[in-house]
């Protein structure tokens, strides 16, 4: 996917899309962010004139009737892999359309009834690295995570879903603990410090006891716009 040119989309000023990687297991795994992009002042159709005119190179999937005004999928046209009876190509970005009143923050899909946070969790957004580009994200990644993904970071999950072959997977799902995946998968840890009086989360890539990436981000959701 050209990121570069998405990057460009994301910094018009409410989507919040998931990219579809290899499945892996739970959040806890650092390849699976959920961002949360600042399409507050973007309406859908202009959203949707700047992605189909990326044509020939990729295309916009509308899932179904039903579903469309909810969730777009923007897809690769010359590269990547097919999916199995599916109209679209593998890797894609969802896009899904939320809503906001005072208090939270929803999935308008009906296929997404519990996908439902606080503002307190989301807002206000900080910036954090992406592919080498910097997003908009929830200020409290964990318990915006805990929504989709159950309470307990300690616990990985192995998936019901194939987002490749667009299919639920048969086999019985298998939850272990994440502390002894740590030796041969990557994991990111998080730690609250404080750097020049003020309160930070450092998080760092880690396999084992070796250190790969860390990065230096706003603690926590105190301040800034609601």
């Amino acid at each position: 996917m050209h990121l570069g040119l998405h990057n460009q989309l994301v910094r018009k000023p409410a989507v919040i899309y998931r990219r579809k990687f290899p499945e892996t297991f739970r959040w806890k795994y650092p390849e699976i962010p959920p961002l949360i992009l600042n399409f507050r002042k973007l309406a859908t159709l202009p959203l949707r004139s700047a992605l189909t005119a990326l044509e020939p190179d990729y295309g916009l999937h509308l899932i179904g009737d039903l579903d469309s005004p909810h969730h777009w999928k923007f897809h690769p046209l010359r590269h990547g892999r097919a999916v199995p009876l599916q109209p679209f190509r593998w890797p894609y970005v969802d896009l899904l359309f939320f809503a906001d009143n005072a208090t939270h923050v929803w999935n308008t899909s009906p296929w997404w009834p519990n996908e439902r946070w606080p503002r307190s969790v989301v807002f206000p957004l900080r910036s954090r690295p992406f592919d080498g580009f910097r997003v908009p994200a929830p200020c409290d990644p964990r318990r915006a995570l805990a929504v989709l993904y159950g309470d307990d970071a300690r616990v990985c999950v192995s998936p019901s879903y194939s987002h490749r072959y667009e299919i639920a997977l048969p086999w019985r799902r298998v939850a272990v603990l994440c502390s002894s995946l740590a030796a041969a998968h990557p994991f990111v840890t998080r730690r609250s410090t404080v750097v020049a009086r003020r309160r930070v989360t450092v998080e760092s890539l880690m396999i084992g006891n070796r250190t790969l990436h860390s990065v230096t981000l706003e603690h926590d959701c105190s301040t800034g716009p609601h």
